[in-house]
């Protein structure tokens, strides 16, 4: 049986702290795609959320001045196996004297059921924290799957 259910995509602006820390590790490239997964492991911070370069972490997302930023993420990503996010690297890494050290803008691209990018979206309107900022552009495609 073939049916068909609704993925959204969304793109959302913000920054993987740690590059000063993970940079031995592996260096983001301007323009590439890295992976955010849930680091259920980690000790400090329970909604930590890692972005990986072949697997190993090379930085985590901020939680944001509310500490829900990556706490969001966390919950999107453990919702639905589906749903993804991906940091494709805007830029260099820069100091934003934030205390944070450095940080590698970048574009996040949430890919997931529409209830879940619903949420995110909701989120991101009602959020004042300057540095997550949405991008106007939402695209809806229909995904074929086999039950």
């Amino acid at each position: 049986m073939v049916c068909s259910f609704h993925t959204v995509l969304y793109n959302l602006n913000t920054f993987i702290k740690g590059y000063d820390v993970y940079q031995d590790i592996g260096t983001p490239e301007l323009f590439e795609e890295l992976v955010a997964v849930r680091e259920t492991q980690n000790t400090m911070d329970k909604y930590a959320v890692s972005v990986t370069k072949a697997g190993k972490v090379v930085g985590h997302l901020k939680k944001g001045k509310t500490g829900r930023f990556a706490k969001i993420i966390f919950y999107f990503l453990r919702a639905d196996k589906q749903n993804s996010c991906t940091a494709v690297v805007t830029g260099k890494a820069v100091n934003r004297g934030d205390g944070e050290g450095m940080s590698v803008p970048c574009t996040l691209k949430f890919e997931g059921q529409k209830k879940h990018i619903s949420i995110l979206m909701s989120w991101a309107r009602t959020t004042s924290n300057e540095n997550e900022q949405t991008l106007p552009d939402v695209t809806v495609k229909t995904v074929q799957t086999s039950v």
